[in-house]
């Protein structure tokens, strides 16, 4: 109410011309349509799950009474009920978000319970991973029959589940390659997602799923030799961090880019952990021989990421010339530090002086644009590396309190200038 009238003063006072206004009207309209509608789809979400639960409750108290036929049709009743309500909403109400969500939603967990019910009246045995995989290659395909972003993220949660079962906890190099078939499955919602509706908040939620989903089943990839996977994750961070920084992603907010989150944050912490003396002096030639060993699914994995970042990189730099950003480039760098420290564990001298000029660099693109935050995340930086090595040398508490009233100083001194250019 206060808008309307404030928009019809600037109309009358001749601020703005009465179409203005009324395109301000219609825009905040359109903007209180879409918050409702987002309302609409978390209570729909929650309210198919309670109907389902009440419905697994009200089963569950009669269960034993049932003979073996009417259990095994009560198992797909839900099923039953939530297929018919997704081909109406296919036919009806395909326009509508809520519908398709809160269809696909019910539909999403109707197979699991079906799943479930079926096993233990047949007492058919399988795995947890066995279970997850039959899960989500059925409800694959309710992502794209009904566009629904809801099913999207609850399957990236299932097969991250399922690659840390069969990568992790039972490893089986066969059954992870399937993760991998899994997420690439995915990719044409993605894509398409990115295409049409990138700031979304939908989107948005898909983005982080995805990249911490692969973050953590990276890993599973590990095999004879663990240490090329160190290169693996640099490199990762750093496909992560530019394609962050490059259009259309560095135009959404810091929050719904994870690209430039994950990588920045990734890259930092590879940085701090390697910057101990324990990985580099297990590191040996011996790691890699006979050199058979070295020929695995790690060094494919390392170059495929490592050209991709690379590829992007090059393109970047064709585009934009060289950068002042040291998390661009610190993959390669981190490259001929790695094959150095094959030799000698002097990389990780190396390893500390990068991290150091990185903080800087960082520091100093910051204070030149005026950036609180960039400013900050470089003395974070400096700060995080005085810490590891407050615990890795034997320095004087002197030495090490003077460190930390330096990086203080150098807290509060940033922060007031440029809180002080920004004030003129």
């Amino acid at each position: 109410m206060g808008l309307k009238k404030d928009i019809e003063e600037l109309v009358e006072q001749n601020v703005i011309s009465a179409e203005i206004g009324d395109q301000i009207r219609t825009y905040y309209h359109e903007k209180e349509k879409e918050s409702g509608n987002r309302l609409f789809i978390v209570f729909g979400i929650l309210g198919a799950i309670l109907i389902g639960l009440g419905m697994i409750l009200i089963i569950a108290h009669n269960w034993d009474n049932l003979s073996r036929e009417i259990k095994t049709f009560v198992s797909f009743l839900p099923l039953f009920f939530s297929q018919a309500l997704c081909l109406f909403v296919m036919l009806k109400k395909v326009k509508n978000r809520v519908w398709r969500e809160v269809g696909s939603t019910l539909l999403f967990f109707s197979v699991s319970a079906s799943i479930s019910l079926i096993s233990q009246i047949y007492n058919i045995d399988g795995s947890l991973s066995g279970f997850l995989l039959t899960w989500m290659l059925l409800t694959l395909p309710i992502i794209y029959l009904l566009d629904s972003s809801i099913v999207a993220y609850l399957y990236l949660i299932g097969i991250t589940t399922y690659g840390c079962d069969v990568g992790y906890f039972t490893p089986n190099d066969t059954k992870v390659l399937n993760y991998w078939l899994l997420l690439i499955a995915l990719s044409p919602h993605y894509l398409m997602a990115l295409k049409t509706r990138i700031s979304s908040n939908f989107t948005s939620f898909t983005h982080w799923l995805i990249t911490l989903s692969i973050v953590i089943c990276l890993g599973t990839l590990a095999g004879k030799v663990d240490e090329l996977m160190m290169v693996s994750y640099m490199s990762l961070f750093g496909l992560f961090y530019l394609i962050g920084s490059t259009k259309p992603f560095n135009k959404l907010r810091i929050i719904n880019n994870p690209y430039l989150v994950l990588g920045a944050l990734g890259t930092i912490n590879m940085l701090l952990f390697l910057s101990f003396n324990d990985f580099w002096n297990d590191l040996t030639l011996q790691d890699f021989q006979p050199l058979d060993r070295l020929f695995g699914k790690e060094l494919i994995v390392s170059l495929l990421l490592t050209f991709s970042a690379g590829y992007i990189s090059y393109k970047d730099w064709k585009l934009n010339g060289l950068r002042p950003d040291p998390l661009m480039y610190i993959f390669i760098v981190f490259l001929i530090i790695f094959i150095i420290g094959i030799f000698t564990p002097f990389s990780m001298i190396l390893i500390n002086l990068i991290t150091l000029l990185s903080g800087i660099i960082l520091i100093r693109k910051g204070t030149s644009n005026n950036h609180l935050g960039l400013v900050n995340f470089g003395l974070l930086v400096v700060t995080a590396l005085i810490i590891c090595r407050f615990f890795d040398h034997d320095l004087s508490f002197v030495s090490r309190g003077l460190m930390f009233v330096i990086v203080g100083i150098g807290f509060f001194v940033s922060n007031y200038l440029i809180l002080k250019r920004k004030k003129a």
